[in-house]
């Protein structure tokens, strides 16, 4: 009867707060990601290593979402992420690259 629509309610509504919870977590390892990428192309930008703010604006685009498909869709920012980006930009400018 009663009860058991109410214990039906109860569970769609903590599925979709699952749902929104799984969507806040991805949104805030991308927010994550894309910083730490920013933050380890800096000095690439800054020493004249990538040459424009475009250059550096694609860069970023395209390693944050290399890195980001890399995690999956359960993945949650942790240090051991942060180390995987540093390794991945600075493994790309390893030897005397230049983005041009």
């Amino acid at each position: 009867g009663g009860a058991e629509r109410q214990q039906g309610s109860l569970s769609r509504a903590e599925m979709k707060m699952q749902r929104r919870e799984a969507r806040d977590a991805r949104c805030l390892l991308k927010v994550s990601v894309v910083k730490a990428v920013k933050g380890e192309l800096k000095q690439f930008y800054s020493s004249g290593r990538i040459a424009s703010k475009e250059d550096f604006k694609f860069l970023a685009k395209k390693i944050s979402k290399k890195v980001l498909d890399k995690e999956g869709p359960g993945a949650v920012w942790t240090s051991r992420t942060g180390d995987k980006v540093h390794k991945y930009v600075h493994g790309s400018f390893e030897r005397d690259f230049t983005y041009k």
